[in-house]
């Protein structure tokens, strides 16, 4: 029996060999695959063709910038929560390697840098200081796709600077029409709840003081871009042109808005000495606005605005010295030294009444 089944393995092998014998270009029939093999001796080595196939690079998706430009915003975002006077060196070196290649990506960093700016006016001379750094920039902007028909080569690539585009921002903002305020003063209250009234308030009264301070810190960090150099004085008397004028034409029929008031007062306060010691061709516009700010004195106004646009005319008087030390960005040395000299003075005039009693 087993003699038997050897047997029978051994004819499965023969044939299976055989259907071998015909892959390999030996059998014939219809398994025969391929031609005749050729002698290692008169094979030729491939020879390079212009035309040959070449593995294309894997092109850059939609959803793989927007992935690359989220993570580098992310990351500036935690740079700016972290910058302090005492790290700036190394914060913003920090911030000019995140990978800023494309001008979407450094759009959405200035915006960033922009934001914080307006949010926190205390340390608007330090973000301006950081623009100052940054402003050396410079990102080819992005070439079309394609030509249009009937032309030759593609135009020449545009360059967007860091204060190109900083600057543009400024100059939105600065223009920005208030017209959340306008919507919600035509909002109807009649028929809500006095519960639904009460939360619309405080709803109107938060974001009217958040569009405030955005209109302020903006004030603010103009000044002190153009006390660095990246805003230039021809820009700066628009400015104040610009606020001179809504208050002339607003006072007309509406009477003057507070907060351009507090605008104006705050762009002369910061700009107004350098405006006052260069001497350009806008050197004598200074003359002409504050003829027109002791005009405004005389007007009905409220007497916050009054004072205001005193207090600027007083500091003008003074040589541009204000009375009180404005409140800047310190280190923390500083605090700790202006803590010391607290303690000391309020131990002084403790000393002082002890013996006066």
């Amino acid at each position: 029996h087993s003699a038997g089944a050897r047997g029978q393995m051994g004819h499965h092998n023969s044939q299976g060999g055989g259907r071998g014998s015909g892959r390999g270009g030996g059998g014939g029939g219809r398994y025969q695959h391929g031609g005749p093999t050729i002698p290692m001796s008169q094979v030729k080595p491939l020879e390079k063709t212009d035309n040959r196939w070449k593995p294309s690079p894997r092109q850059v998706t939609d959803a793989d910038m927007d992935e690359k430009m989220q993570l580098i915003f992310r990351k500036t975002k935690g740079i700016l929560n972290k910058l302090t006077i005492e790290k700036f060196d190394t914060l913003s070196e920090s911030l000019m390697q995140v990978g800023i290649t494309t001008s979407s990506i450094l759009e959405g960093v200035i915006n960033l840098v922009f934001d914080k700016a307006l949010d926190e006016p205390t340390f608007s001379s330090m973000y301006a200081k950081l623009c100052k750094r940054m402003s050396g920039i410079h990102i080819p902007e992005e070439a079309p796709e394609e030509a249009t028909e009937g032309e030759g080569a593609q135009p020449p690539k545009k360059k967007k600077s860091f204060q190109y585009i900083l600057v543009s921002r400024c100059q939105a903002e600065f223009e920005k029409e208030k017209s959340q305020g306008d919507a919600d003063a035509q909002t109807d209250t009649s028929q809500m709840t006095p519960t639904e009234k009460k939360q619309h308030e405080e709803e109107v009264e938060y974001r009217r003081l958040k569009a405030k301070r955005a209109v302020l810190g903006n004030i603010r960090f103009i000044g002190e871009l153009f006390k660095l150099g990246i805003l230039t004085s021809r820009i700066m008397h628009q400015c104040v042109q610009t606020l001179l004028h809504r208050e002339t034409r607003d006072n007309k029929a509406h009477g003057m808005d507070e907060e351009d008031v507090e605008c104006l007062c705050k762009l002369l306060a910061t700009v107004g000495a350098l405006l006052e010691d260069r001497n350009d061709q806008y050197h004598k516009e200074l003359d002409t606005y504050f003829g027109i700010i002791h005009k405004m004195i005389q007007n009905p106004v409220s007497a916050r605005a009054k004072f205001m646009l005193q207090d600027v005319v007083d500091l003008r008087k003074s040589r541009w010295v204000p009375r009180r030390k404005e409140n800047t960005a310190k280190t923390i040395e500083e605090v700790h030294a202006e803590a010391l000299q607290e303690q000391v003075a309020q131990r002084e005039q403790a000393r002082r009444n002890a013996e006066e009693d």
